[in-house]
């Protein structure tokens, strides 16, 4: 179930020059995105989709909020946002629809015992998400490479990408108008708001 849906134009400013293909935009009626959100009275919130995640640190709390709130108000039946159990009390609060699954921690260190347990919980995932403020402390590597072994597509998103142009992998980010390549600790950062793909900005 999801309340009230607003179609919003993104990344388009008004006097840009785009041919979206049609003449105007749409708006689409609530009966026109039924079929898209139709749900039986007998559904688990188990059918919906598993989502796990590991987001946050210390001083980064909202972002684990943000997007464990945003996989729920997509429509995962169940959100899990694994957390280091210092977070614990405040993600309880701020994202109280997820289930969260406390890492332990030593002196603010995950411990060898966190990747267990994410290993455990992304075994019941069907898309993860692993990055948004979750530091850059090298504790956080060992998740790393527990995420890129799990069967589920995956978001790599912020500090996560960071992390691993550390390790040696190059990738990259685009955001408004900017794509940044990152390799090797170093980050390129190239100015996009004139390019377009397929006919709108980036």
């Amino acid at each position: 179930y999801t309340g009230k849906i607003t179609v919003q134009p993104i990344l388009i400013r008004p006097g840009d020059d785009i041919d979206l293909g049609f003449d105007g935009l749409e708006t689409l009626s609530p009966a026109a995105l039924a079929p898209l959100f139709a749900r039986t009275p007998a559904l688990h919130k188990g059918d919906c989709g598993r989502a796990v995640i590991f987001c946050g640190s210390r001083g980064m709390v909202g972002a684990a909020a943000f997007c464990a709130n945003a996989c729920i108000r997509a429509g995962a039946g169940l959100t899990t946002l694994l957390c280091r159990e210092s977070l614990l009390p405040m993600l309880q609060v701020l994202a109280p629809g997820a289930t969260c699954v406390p890492l332990p921690e030593t002196n603010g260190l995950l411990t060898p015992q966190a990747a267990r347990i994410t290993r455990e919980t992304l075994d019941k995932a069907d898309a993860a998400c692993i990055g948004c403020g979750c530091g850059l402390t090298p504790d956080v590597t060992m998740l790393l490479r527990v995420f890129a072994e799990a069967d589920c597509p995956i978001v790599w998103d912020a500090d996560a990408l960071t992390l691993q142009s550390l390790d040696g992998a190059t990738c990259i980010a685009i955001g408004t108008g900017t794509i940044e390549l990152r390799a090797g600790g170093q980050v390129l950062k190239i100015d996009a708001s004139g390019v377009k793909h397929n006919g709108v900005n980036i």
